[in-house]
């Protein structure tokens, strides 16, 4: 997919973040037929965001940091988290400290959100 905005454009590739302003004005074009996204919308005052995409296979060894709260948001397939829960493909859990994956094959993909806040302890909150 090609992103578009008025002075830049960007190349979106399968599996691989595209970072942009939400400020910019952005029109998608698909080169190869339809596409699915995963869109991370946030307030670069409160708090730095980051997005990897991942195996199965690999989240077993991701942790949080102390103040971070991580997002799994899984891309296909299915993983088991901790006590049993099934997170089915296209859905999300919300972790702080840690990642409780139990069960995750290499053909598994995921995104993994980080959010720091900036300035404040307690972002939400506050807002």
């Amino acid at each position: 997919m090609r992103l578009v905005g008025d002075k830049t454009a960007y190349e979106a590739r399968p599996n691989t973040p595209v970072r942009f302003s939400g400020s910019e004005s952005i029109v998608g074009h698909c080169n190869r037929g339809p596409v699915e996204n995963f869109n991370l919308i946030f307030d670069p005052v409160l708090v730095d965001a980051d997005v990897k995409i991942v195996l199965g296979s690999e989240l077993a060894h991701l942790a949080g940091k102390p103040g971070e709260i991580t997002a799994l948001h899984v891309l296909n397939r299915q993983i088991v988290c901790d006590d049993a829960i099934t997170l089915p493909a296209q859905d999300t859990c919300v972790c702080s400290d840690f990642l409780p994956i139990l069960k995750a094959g290499d053909e598994v993909l995921c995104a993994v959100v980080s959010l720091t806040y900036r300035h404040i302890s307690n972002g939400f909150d506050q807002r």
